[in-house]
């Protein structure tokens, strides 16, 4: 019998990096300044359809600064409303920080979750990476389509088997993982003296 093999495994991820690599520089050009800088955002890359082709996760940014906006006109909260949400947020500053910065990630793994479980009208779906990439490139990016708007990308999509989004949920939630580490990190490197809440006018 076949042995299974890990796919989020260092030596399988380093294999599969090296074909991003190649796959990249045939879009970018041998030499260029941006394959380096890809490749260093990459934490990991799935393989999809079989292997014919993969799709990338990429490190989260840690958001550090908060905006908050209020309104003279009604388009938002007053002045004073705005000033107690931000003497709310300032209160719970570290988790307000650790639940901003995870949110989109959550949204993500919420998303995939709903497309399997068939809860969702949504459907999870693949496409070209790089409109300049050659007819056969393995570089394909995650999108999500819905009846109501469509594809999140302009251009030709491609459905994903069930199989394949239970795959990227599961880079998702490692991914999670690692970047709850980060933020946890973050917080005992430097407390809470690098996060800011600040205030804007919506009016203008």
């Amino acid at each position: 019998m076949k042995q299974s093999v890990n796919i989020f495994s260092k030596e399988y991820q380093n294999e599969l990096k090296s074909k991003w690599e190649k796959g990249i520089t045939g879009v970018w050009g041998e030499g260029s300044d941006m394959i380096p800088w890809e490749m260093k955002q990459i934490t990991y890359i799935v393989p999809i359809c079989g292997g014919k082709y993969m799709i990338e996760l990429t490190k989260p940014h840690i958001e550090t600064e908060f905006y908050f906006g209020y309104s003279d006109i009604g388009q938002g909260p007053s002045y004073d409303e705005n000033g107690r949400n931000m003497n709310t947020v300032r209160f719970m500053i570290e988790d307000y920080f650790k639940e901003k910065n995870m949110s989109s990630i959550d949204r993500t793994i919420k998303q995939l979750q709903e497309i399997i479980s068939g809860k969702s009208s949504m459907k999870a779906h693949h496409y070209v990476h790089y409109y300049h990439s050659p007819e056969d490139t393995p570089i394909h990016g995650l999108n999500f389509w819905d009846p109501w708007h469509g594809s999140s990308v302009s251009g030709e999509s491609w459905e994903l088997d069930i199989k394949d989004v239970k795959l990227i949920l599961e880079a998702y939630k490692l991914q999670r993982e690692k970047f709850e580490k980060r933020l946890d990190t973050y917080l005992k490197k430097y407390g809470t003296k690098k996060l800011h809440v600040n205030s804007y006018w919506i009016d203008r």
